[in-house]
């Protein structure tokens, strides 16, 4: 008895290493590291929140350009997207998404009013376990897969619908979601942008990051996952080159 009681107050003493993620499906680097944090065993003991924000209003709130604005970089984009992808083997498609950038503050309304319609008093911040945090991931997964994999115009309402139809529990709640999307959705995506960009995003992905001391810290970039495990004393996978390239 006395061994289960003190292996429990260890258990409590215990800090999580924690993970948040702001992420827009707009952004290609958003998905590819949204998919690593998702799928990659090495953070499996991390607790990581998913929180999606429009990149267009923290643009906006930050008097940062969006890349296709800036001469190269447009170019650059396109390549890097595809060089990361490859590294942690992220599917994607080979080609610019059609209409890229697409206009996502309908979609990013859309999956914060799924996540408020299955946690109506949680925050956006709640725990992973929770259901409104399950919804958001659950969505992510889709639109993402839409956009970046099966190049679906995920500004049209139309393609949001029928991504919706596909989603466990919600095809048959489309008005329910179209008016909470209107409503709640627009008010939750305005809160969770103006957090990011109090938590000092300024482009996406951007992570804010708890290692097990209790320090904080702030990374900007799918090129900077290697960086993020530092921070948290995870070691990097001996003999992936994805991580070799994280040097």
């Amino acid at each position: 008895m006395l061994t289960h009681l003190v292996s429990q107050q260890e258990r409590k003493d215990v800090t999580i290493m924690k993970i948040t993620l702001y992420a827009d499906i707009v952004s290609p680097f958003s998905y590819i590291a949204y998919h690593v944090l998702r799928h990659d065993p090495v953070f499996k003991d991390c607790e990581i929140t998913y929180i999606p924000i429009f990149l267009g209003g923290l643009f906006k709130k930050t008097g940062n350009r969006a890349p296709l604005e800036v001469k190269n970089k447009d170019k650059w984009i396109d390549n890097d997207r595809r060089l990361w992808s490859g590294y942690f083997n992220v599917p994607i498609t080979h080609d610019v998404p059609t209409g890229f950038p697409a206009n996502t503050v309908h979609v990013m309304r859309t999956i914060c009013a799924l996540s408020r319609l299955a946690s109506p008093d949680a925050s956006p911040s709640s725990s992973p376990s929770q259901p409104g945090q399950q919804a958001t991931v659950k969505a992510l997964d889709a639109f993402f897969e839409a956009y970046w994999v099966r190049n679906r115009d995920v500004a049209d309402k139309t393609v949001v619908a029928e991504v919706l139809k596909g989603l466990p529990g919600w095809g048959k709640d489309l008005a329910k979601v179209a008016e909470v999307t209107g409503g709640d959705g627009k008010t939750v995506l305005a809160d969770n942008t103006d957090r990011a960009f109090a938590d000092g995003a300024f482009g996406l992905p951007w992570m804010v990051c708890e290692n097990d001391r209790g320090e904080k810290e702030g990374f900007w970039g799918v090129d900077h996952l290697g960086a993020v495990l530092d921070f948290l004393g995870l070691e990097k996978p001996a003999g992936r080159k994805e991580w070799k390239a994280m040097l």
